[in-house]
């Protein structure tokens, strides 16, 4: 078949003609452009689509060596040997370098067709970085052309990996006990290295502008020692930083950080990861800072005490009347104020927004940016000529004394006009906390699903009509006794009220199960009902008992029986609780019921159409390579028709989770439906995140997942109103169907499946 082979694209046919005509940089130079087909098996396949397994290299051993086989177009894929593989992915040639496995291995492209190319891992990244002339010891590919076939010999055998100190060390535990958490955890609290140009200012840091930040097509790459550094690139100039503060300036969220690329101790961290992950550093950073923290002057002081007493207006009010210093370029004239024109407004990412960084102290300027020229601005001056709504200012960041302010909140720091007067609310007092400044909030906090987010943010804003509003939108969990039945709820007149009382008068209620178990016995055997909020309201069993909402959490309330009441009675006159009499037909004259001749055909049952939302880069395989199998968690279509863009679905799901592919910033989604005919495959997924949760249910529980997780039978952000089932691996029946879920509210077919053809039939293909 490689005999007969034409080529079937022009960069093929481009390929070919530069080996013809003896012009190996021209094709490695097509190389180095090309979108490769890295294949992947089918056996794999099915657990790389359901998240439980990652794509491996595909490789193959010739000639003493390991060679990872990539192909220019399915059809080459095809017709270099036997049908071994039928999906692959697509790379670029700088992402397969970026993230090159093991620095022994060669890269093939197009086995043993007349366009093929072997090549040694160093010379892959050579490629990559944009040097496409060829090796001096001759060609690093097969060429079958006018010149011979001349490949560099096999580089020595190299010795087992050895860690370059404690770091590695721990990485290399991490990696092979397959702990994410800990080998991340790890390396925030690392140096790492950054190649950069030998003429590189040693004191620029990446939170300053210009610093020479040098990806390999999408993916840029650190390293964790010298020795890293060494094998993967031959040795450069490079500068070393705290990982966290690299992450926390992150340029791009559209680059791809690629650590240690083909060692044992690497790992590829996705661009629109790491304004979360380093958040997360930076409070993790101020918290550690807090225990023993060494105010630098009054002025952080007084903002470390009115952080520590979580008071908002106390926080700012020091600070628009203290200074700060801004960073300046070297030629800046001293005493330039931020209403001058030459005022050095340069803003920088932090993370993932341009910001102007502020500190209060050399000690944080020098730790965030290294040593740089300054400006000294008084905060009022600062914020009254904030230039753009769009930049967002960020205080001492990774410190207790931080604190982030959005662009369009700045200049009303300097202060704002009285707020038009609002409808007072019921007479309830305010259910929530007092309001912190952002990132002075020592973290802690892990909301339990969408409730208990909304209920959070309305809490930090001190905004009690929100808190209210979200409340009224949700179903809260009431504890029940071991004995008693989950058929009754607490608005019928024999519920069990015992489990909820947490004193003779108080009854807990929750909005998640994790506010329920941070509350109730930590072996999570408490049991509970869902019921909504407002029914609970308006059914209070008794004036004498109190409302304890998430009690002793940063979402709690509380209210005697006489105001959960005066709630009720409020929520009736505004329409948020509907008491209308339901309508009584009157029962028709009893006739003895005549028996139909023939007898007539049951009505069949349809079966329950169930959806799942797609992985953007899940969405190829179906459409491109007629993938037909689903597997995973699944939700059945009529509990989620109300959720109409992306974002509702995500949060109702409990698809915002560390590292997922889903952003609230999406512009759609796609999500696929089949009928399920089958419903043995479908089960309901008790559970937990750990062990003990999973010994909680007893013989029903058998499954464990990372968060938000539930393990009750409900998406993670639905409050229990969306069922969630699990199933294994099976494939599409007839009658499956690919929408596309617009962030506008749109909702468009994008193809069927015919399991005759095994492809996915677009409508306009059927006209």
């Amino acid at each position: 078949m490689a005999d007969a082979w034409e080529p079937t694209s022009e960069v093929e046919s481009r390929m070919r003609d530069a080996l013809r005509s003896g012009d190996p940089e021209a094709y490695f130079r097509l190389l180095a452009e090309s979108e490769l087909l890295i294949p992947v098996t089918s056996g794999v396949l099915d657990d790389v689509l359901a998240n439980h397994a990652q794509p491996t290299w595909p490789t193959a051993d010739a000639d003493g060596r390991t060679h990872v086989l990539a192909y220019t177009s399915p059809e080459a894929m095809r017709a270099s040997g036997p049908a071994r593989f039928q999906h692959f992915m697509k790379l670029t040639f700088a992402d397969i370098a970026g993230a090159w496995p093991d620095t022994r291995w060669w890269l093939t492209v197009d086995a043993g067709l007349p366009i093929q190319a072997q090549l040694p891992s160093w010379f892959v990244r050579q490629i990559a970085d944009g040097d496409t002339r060829p090796p001096s010891a001759g060609l690093p590919a097969r060429v079958r052309a006018a010149a011979p076939p001349v490949i560099p010999p096999l580089e020595p055998p190299q010795p087992a990996f050895v860690p370059s100190g404690e770091l590695e060390r721990e990485l290399l535990a991490a990696g092979e006990r397959g702990d994410n958490d800990a080998y991340i955890t790890t390396l925030l609290g690392a140096q790492v290295l950054i190649p950069v140009p030998g003429d590189t200012d040693p004191d620029l840091h990446p939170g300053r502008p210009g610093f020479p930040w040098r990806p390999t097509g999408q993916v840029l790459t650190v390293f964790t020692s010298p020795e890293r550094l060494l094998e993967a690139t031959g040795g450069t100039e490079f500068l070393r930083f705290p990982f966290a503060a690299v992450i926390r300036s992150w340029p791009d969220v559209s680059w791809t950080l690629s650590v240690n690329p083909g060692s044992p101790v690497g790992a590829m961290l996705r661009g629109e990861e790491l304004p979360g992950l380093a958040e997360w550093a930076d409070q993790r950073a101020a918290l550690r800072l807090a225990e023993n923290f060494a105010p630098q002057n009054d002025l952080e002081e007084r903002l470390f005490d009115a952080a520590a007493r979580r008071d908002l207006d106390v926080f700012f009010k020091v600070l628009l009347a203290g200074q700060v210093l801004v960073a300046a370029d070297p030629g800046t004239p001293w005493g330039t104020r931020p209403e001058d024109t030459d005022f050095p407004w340069r803003p920088v990412p932090v993370r993932a927004r341009p910001s102007i960084v502020a500190f209060t102290s050399l000690k944080w300027l020098h730790g965030a940016i290294g040593a740089t020229r300054f400006l000294i601005v008084d905060v009022l001056d600062l914020v009254t000529a904030w230039p753009d709504p769009a930049w967002t200012l960020v205080l001492n960041p990774g410190t207790p004394v931080d604190a982030t302010v959005p662009g369009d909140q700045v200049r009303a720091l300097a202060g704002a006009p009285d707020p038009v007067p609002v409808p007072a609310p019921p007479p309830v007092p305010p259910p929530v906390p007092p309001a912190v400044p952002d990132a002075v909030v020592p973290p802690g906090f892990e909301p339990g699903n969408r409730i208990d987010q909304e209920l959070f943010e309305a809490a930090e804003a001190a905004d009690t009509d929100s808190f209210l509003r979200v409340l009224f939108a949700a179903n809260v969990l009431v504890p029940i006794p071991p004995d008693a039945p989950l058929e009754v709820p607490p608005t019928e007149p024999d519920f069990q009220w015992e489990a909820a009382l947490r004193e003779p008068s108080s009854v807990q209620v929750f909005t998640s199960l994790v506010r329920l178990r941070e509350a109730l016995p930590e072996d999570g055997s408490a049991r509970f009902v869902y019921c909504d909020f407002r029914d609970l309201i308006q059914n209070w069993p008794r004036a004498e008992w109190s409302m304890l909402l998430n009690p002793g959490t940063r979402i709690g309330a509380s209210l005697d029986g006489n105001q959960v009441g005066v709630l009720s009675e409020w929520a009736v006159r505004v329409g948020l609780i509907d008491t209308a009499e339901p309508t009584v037909v009157a029962p028709m004259p009893f006739h003895a019921p005549v028996p139909p001749w023939p007898p007539a055909e049951p009505e069949p049952e349809l079966p329950t159409l169930m959806q799942k939302v797609l992985p953007p880069d899940h969405v190829a395989w179906y459409l491109e390579q007629g993938y037909d199998r689903v597997g995973g968690f699944v939700n059945p279509v009529a509990d989620t028709v109300g959720l109409l863009t992306p974002g509702q679905l995500y949060e109702a799901l409990g698809l915002l989770y560390e590292g997922s592919p889903f952003t609230l910033e999406d512009e759609g989604v796609h999500v696929v439906s089949w009928p399920a005919y089958c419903e043995d495959l479908y089960r309901i997924p008790f559970g937990g995140q750990a062990e003990e949760e999973l010994a909680g249910w007893g013989d029903a529980g058998w499954v464990i997942e990372r968060a938000p997780f539930q393990g009750t039978g409900f998406a993670p952000g639905s409050a229990g109103t969306i069922r969630e089932l699990k199933m294994d691996s099976a494939r599409l029946p007839y009658g499956a169907e690919m929408f596309y879920v617009g962030r506008d509210r749109s909702r468009r077919l994008v193809a069927a499946y015919d399991p005759d053809l095994l492809v996915w039939v677009r409508p306009e293909e059927t006209q």
